[in-house]
C-alpha cells in the first residue's frame, strides 16, 4: 500500500511536467489516495486520475465509456476533459474528468439513517434505468461484450441453463422447505430471462455523488461497463458493510429502488419486469446460500453469523411474498 503521508503521488520532475502539459500551471492541488485502483489529483474544477500499475487499460477504457455515454445523453456521467497515454509521465497514463458538485455517498452512509438511505436508493433506481434504457445496438462493439464477473450463486441463478440444478443445490444446502423450490425456480427463471442491458457493473457507495436532498446525480468508474442481466446493477453484495445494518429492511429498500427503476424504465426492456418481491427473493436466496455454504466449510466471523441469522429469518417471508 502506498504511504498516505505523501504530499503528491508524482515525483517533482513528473509534477512539473504534469502542470505544464495539462495547462494547470501553479494551481493548488489536492490529492486523494482512497481509491484502491486509482490515485486522484484534484484542482478546483478537474479530477486527474492515475491508475495504480496494472490498471492502466481499465482506466483508459472507463474514460472512453464515459465519452460514449455522454455522447448518448447520459447526464450522470462525468465529462472527460483530456486523456494522456503511457509515456507522458513516469507514473503512467492518466485522464482528466470534470469535477462535479455533490458529496460522496460513502461519506454519508453512516449518518443518513434509514429514510436517507431509502431516498438515495430510490433516486439511484431511477438513474440506473437511464442507462438500462439505452438501445444496445447503438453502443460501440466493445460495450456489447458480456460482463465478465463470477458472482457465484447470483451468476448461476441468472443463467437460464443452470437455474434448475442451482435451485436444487440451494434446497439441499439450506435443508429448505421442499414446497419453496418451485417458487424459487419460477422467480429465478423470470429474472434470468430478462434481456441484456448496458451495466455499470460495479454500482456501490464509492461510485455515487449525491446532492443536498440525497439524490444521486453522478455515477463514477465505468471501467467495467458491459452487457448483462439488469439485476447485476442492484446487487448490495457489491457494497460495503454500512448498508447491511439495514438488512432487516432490505425488502422495503428494494421495493422503493425497484419501483423507481421500473417506472423510469417505462417498458424499455420489451417485457414485463419481475416484481420487487421477485428481486428481493432472488437476492435473499443467493446471499443465504453463500453464507450457508461458507458456514459449512468453517467458522464464519461475527458479521457473517449475524447476516446468516437474519437471512434465515427472511427467506420464508420473501418466498411467500413472491408467491403472492
Amino acid at each position: 500500500m502506498e504511504p498516505q503521508h505523501w504530499q503528491h503521488p508524482l515525483p517533482p520532475p513528473d509534477l512539473w511536467a504534469f502542470r505544464e502539459i495539462t495547462g494547470i500551471g501553479g494551481a493548488e492541488l489536492g490529492v486523494c489516495f482512497d481509491g484502491w485502483s486509482k490515485l486522484a489529483i484534484l484542482t478546483a474544477d478537474k479530477v486527474f486520475l492515475i491508475p495504480r500499475r496494472g490498471r492502466d487499460e481499465l482506466l483508459l477504457r472507463g474514460a472512453i465509456v464515459c465519452e460514449e455515454l455522454a455522447r448518448l445523453g447520459l447526464d450522470c456521467v462525468p465529462r472527460v476533459l483530456g486523456r494522456w497515454p503511457d509515456g507522458v509521465l513516469a507514473a503512467g497514463p492518466f485522464v482528466a474528468f470534470e469535477r462535479r458538485s455533490g458529496t460522496g455517498w460513502s461519506e454519508l452512509a453512516d449518518t443518513a439513517g434509514l429514510d436517507g438511505l431509502e431516498r438515495m436508493l430510490t433516486s439511484l433506481g431511477g438513474l440506473i434505468a437511464s442507462w438500462h434504457r439505452l438501445d444496445v445496438s447503438r453502443l460501440p462493439v466493445d460495450l456489447r461484450r458480456p460482463l465478465v464477473q463470477d458472482r457465484h450463486w447470483l451468476t448461476r441463478l441468472l443463467d437460464t441453463d443452470r437455474v434448475d440444478r442451482t435451485v436444487d443445490e440451494a434446497v439441499r444446502l439450506l435443508d429448505a422447505n421442499p414446497t419453496w423450490a418451485e417458487q424459487w425456480r419460477r422467480t429465478a427463471l423470470r429474472v434470468a430471462s430478462l434481456p441484456p442491458v448496458l451495466l455499470h457493473g460495479d454500482v456501490c457507495e464509492n461510485q455515487l455523488l449525491v446532492d443536498d436532498e440525497l439524490h444521486v446525480r453522478t455515477v463514477f468508474d465505468w471501467d467495467t461497463a458491459s452487457l448483462g442481466n439488469p439485476l447485476l446493477d442492484f446487487d448490495f453484495g457489491e457494497w460495503g458493510a454500512a448498508i447491511f445494518r439495514w438488512e432487516a429492511e432490505f425488502s422495503r429498500l428494494r421495493q422503493a429502488m425497484w419501483n423507481a427503476y421500473t417506472t423510469k424504465l417505462d417498458g424499455a426492456l420489451g417485457t414485463d419486469p419481475p416484481t420487487a418481491h421477485d428481486v428481493h427473493l432472488l437476492f435473499t436466496l443467493k446471499e443465504l446460500a453463500y453464507f450457508e455454504e461458507s458456514n459449512a466449510t468453517g467458522p464464519i466471523d461475527d458479521f457473517g453469523a449475524a447476516r446468516l441469522a437474519r437471512l434465515r429469518q427472511q427467506i420464508g417471508p420473501a418466498t411467500e411474498a413472491a408467491d403472492g
